[in-house]
């Protein structure tokens, strides 16, 4: 009899931007969710022994806290381990819930977890980790050359966002062949109501319970099953409520996510060649995870881990970018003077960008 899993107060760790690889043993997108201690490791290899390939190859694939880093040195530390340094913890939960957003499992897919909370909880702690990763193999196997498997309410928000209509969340294309323009707009609509959320200027701030579904930005993605959610729902899923500044703290880690995904070589090409002009990088096109090749380059995760890699444009750049957008948060910028600078410099497009392509490894 398989063991139950049980939630357990975890210290999680995210691997940069999410891993482009689709593993040839099960064409699983692997991504990042976060690595697990040891004991959650053994766990998910008892949980989902049938696939133990797969598993530790995943297991591998979580073992870099690249997106910590990032916001570590985005927040003026340089000394490893940047996740250490003093900066704050919603903020950081946020982040990495971005990658493991909360929900409700789809039926009882995998032992123990029917009816169970997956994902990333308020207080920052993971919930039900083999649970979790059962959810990540399974929808990375149902999508493999899929192009709108899980578009739609009914489906988990992980699913939504790394394998169907919401990857711009991780500044990725919907499906193949899209416009660059439709993945940017949808950037820059996520972003409006993610520093709206988070903005501390009163004016401009979205409530906290106010539906998403009146929410303009997003309305369409919250209208039907889920018109009755609010930031509260989303960012803790059948949970308690958390104090109003958690949620709005982890709504800006959010936003620091996504600027972060657009500077990996996974999700998208950037192009640095007139850095003096546009020192942030101008899109070429973006990347999608369905229907990814099995056989992908996958250094561009760990990249930040990398001592030189700081010193290189495309470091430089993804450290000023989360430098700037805290600095704006810091001094109160109003939605008129950040969206613009996203219109603008961060999610800049290229004169002629390319469309979507299956993803890294194969432009």
């Amino acid at each position: 009899m398989t063991a139950r899993v049980r939630p357990k107060r975890v210290r999680m760790h995210c691997t940069l931007f999410g891993a482009c690889a689709v593993f040839a043993a099960a064409q699983t997108a692997a991504f990042g969710i976060g690595s697990l201690p040891e004991g959650d490791k053994e766990e998910v290899r008892r949980e989902h022994s049938s696939r133990r390939g797969v598993v530790e190859a995943l297991i591998l694939q979580f073992g870099q806290p690249s997106h910590e880093e990032i916001l570590g040195r985005s927040y003026g530390c340089t000394a490893r381990p940047c996740w250490k340094a003093d900066m704050p913890g919603a903020v950081l939960a946020g982040l990495i819930w971005a990658d493991m957003p909360s929900g409700h499992p789809v039926g009882g897919r995998w032992s123990g977890c029917k009816n169970r909370n997956i994902g990333l909880q308020l207080n920052g702690k993971l919930a039900a980790g083999a649970c979790t990763m059962g959810y990540v193999i399974d929808g990375g196997k149902r999508s493999r050359g899929a192009q709108k498997t899980f578009y739609g309410e009914d489906h988990l928000n992980l699913y939504r966002t790394h394998f169907g209509d919401m990857q711009w969340m991780h500044a990725m294309a919907e499906h193949r062949g899209d416009e660059a323009q439709k993945t940017k707009q949808a950037m820059l609509a996520w972003a409006r109501y993610l520093y709206g959320l988070s903005t501390t200027v009163a004016a401009e701030q979205i409530a906290i319970n106010k539906p998403l579904s009146q929410v303009e930005p997003i309305a369409p993605l919250f209208s039907h099953d889920k018109r009755a959610w609010t930031s509260m729902t989303l960012f803790g899923t059948a949970q308690a409520s958390a104090p109003e500044q958690v949620v709005r703290d982890m709504a800006f880690g959010a936003l620091l996510h996504m600027v972060q995904d657009s500077y990996s070589e996974s999700h998208l090409a950037r192009d640095f060649s007139t850095a003096d002009e546009k020192p942030l990088g101008v899109i070429k096109g973006f990347h999608t995870y369905p229907g990814q090749k099995a056989k992908c380059h996958q250094g561009a995760d760990s990249d930040p881990m990398k001592d030189g890699w700081w010193e290189t444009a495309r470091g430089k750049a993804v450290v000023a970018a989360s430098k700037q957008l805290i600095q704006y948060r810091t001094a109160n910028a109003s939605l008129d003077e950040v969206l613009p600078w996203f219109e603008s410099e961060v999610f800049s497009l290229s004169a002629t960008p390319s469309r979507a392509k299956s993803g890294f490894g194969s432009r």
